[in-house]
């Protein structure tokens, strides 16, 4: 029997350049910038670990129905200024993957792709709107 997987599918024009964008998406201290909430544990290379760990106004560790918002996985691949996908197998969260595809649209403005693969319908939907605000915040945060 196979799995059925959820996939989230979001794009948007960043107006900054695509090297900015890039930094900003894998770099732990740029990420804290623009998700105040979201720390980021890496040394940022294929192959090596990763954890997103959530926290709420209090310093406390995200829960959503039971389960503390830690991220932890593999990255898969990390193609400078392209692409960056990391494999969160077995992860309680109920995210599989997630893939960020970058291209050039000129100088000063990058198109951001992001997939995320979720475990079932509800969590895809739970985090439709998650995903909008962390790439809204980017683009605030890149874009002022």
């Amino acid at each position: 029997m196979t799995m059925q997987y959820f996939t989230n599918n979001h794009t948007t024009t960043v107006n900054s350049s695509l090297e900015k964008v890039w930094f900003a998406l894998t770099n732990s201290d740029e990420i804290s910038k623009y998700l105040l909430s979201m720390k980021v544990v890496s040394n940022w290379t294929e192959e090596s670990k990763i954890e997103y760990t959530h926290y709420d106004k209090n310093g406390k560790i995200t829960e959503w129905n039971g389960t503390k918002m830690i991220w932890s996985g593999i990255i898969e691949t990390l193609e400078l200024n392209k692409l960056f996908t990391v494999n969160y197998t077995g992860s309680p969260t109920g995210v599989i993957k997630e893939t960020y595809s970058l291209e050039r649209v000129n100088k000063k403005t990058t198109k951001l792709d992001f997939v995320q693969t979720i475990t079932t319908l509800e969590m895809a939907d739970n985090y439709k709107e998650g995903n909008e605000h962390s790439l809204n915040a980017l683009k605030k945060y890149l874009e002022n």
